[in-house]
Formats: structure tokens, C-alpha cells, sequence
């Protein structure tokens, strides 16, 4: 393996530096200067998922985080193209575990949605993602209204995938 090789596993074995828990929603849209610097080495467009494995994040809380970009809530700053639709997700949430099985699909749920969190205790944008593999449980992507917070808003998932994530669809 050359050196450069090595570099680049040892910075995805690291914690990340992420978005704390009180940063502002505006911050959702840029990421934080780590998640910055990482997506400017890697960045494949805005029109796909850009999705990061990672050892952890420093704010043990995360599993997850997705770079959104925020036509809704955070419309007053523009998106970074090298950073809206990416998804950072620890290792261990894709071990192939019941640990967080939908978290992957949870965060590009974030990208695609452009959303953040709903209390629908059946949706999988659930807010704190959906912690284990049940029949019940919150994975369920809806074709009815569901409402969203910050800011409240009700939409249809699949028909704002449809839309609002077009350019992402177009490439599949």
C-alpha cells in the first residue's frame, strides 16, 4: 500500500469533526470544516450522494449526518455544490448488524428530502434515525402528508423526491 493510501485510511479511522448539536440549521448546508475538507479531496457533484464511511464522529451522539441543501429552511445560505447531498455514517452502523440498519437510508433521506426531522414515530426520518430492525418500526417513507420541524413544514415524500431531488433520480 503506498503512503498515500495509508493517509487516507488513517483520516477515515479518526473521529470526524461533524456538526455539533446546537450548531444552526444554516450550518447544515456547508458542514463543518473537516466535512468541508474531506468533500473537496472526494466530490463527485451535487447531482448524486456522496456517502462517507467513518470511524466516528468526535460528538459521540452522531451515527449519522447529511448535508442538505436547504431550499426550505436555511433558504437565506446558499448550499456548497461540493457539499449538499453528502451523507457521513459511522462504521458501525454498516456492519450488518440490527444496530441502525436504516441509517444509511435515513441520512439520504435528509439529502433527498431536503428535511430534517419528522415526530411520526412510523416514518423513517424519525428524528435520532431508527435505532433497530423491527417490523413496526420507523422506516416507512410515506405517499401521504407528513409533518416535518424546522421549519414546520407537511410534505409527500415521494412526490418531493420526485421533484425536488430530480437531478439525483435522473442519474440512476
Amino acid at each position: 500500500m503506498d503512503d498515500v493510501q495509508d493517509e487516507r485510511d488513517r483520516a477515515f479511522r479518526r473521529p470526524l469533526h461533524g456538526l455539533c448539536a446546537r450548531s444552526s440549521p444554516l450550518n447544515w448546508v456547508v458542514g463543518s470544516i473537516e466535512q468541508r475538507a474531506l468533500l473537496q479531496a472526494y466530490n463527485t457533484g451535487s447531482n448524486c450522494i456522496d456517502v462517507f464511511v467513518i470511524g466516528a464522529f468526535t460528538q459521540l451522539q452522531y451515527e449519522g449526518q447529511a448535508m442538505i441543501p436547504g431550499r426550505f429552511y436555511a433558504s437565506t445560505k446558499r448550499a456548497l455544490d461540493s457539499v449538499k447531498r453528502s451523507v457521513f455514517i459511522t462504521a458501525r452502523t454498516m456492519n450488518g448488524s440490527d444496530l441502525g440498519p436504516f441509517m444509511l437510508a435515513h441520512e439520504c433521506g435528509h439529502a433527498l428530502l431536503d428535511a430534517v426531522h419528522t415526530a411520526d414515530s412510523t416514518q423513517l426520518m424519525l428524528d435520532h434515525g431508527v435505532p433497530e430492525n423491527k417490523v413496526d418500526g420507523p422506516k416507512r417513507v410515506s405517499e401521504g402528508q407528513v409533518r416535518f420541524e424546522e421549519p414546520e413544514l407537511r410534505i409527500i415524500q415521494e412526490a418531493r423526491i420526485r421533484t425536488k431531488a430530480a437531478e439525483v433520480l435522473a442519474e440512476m
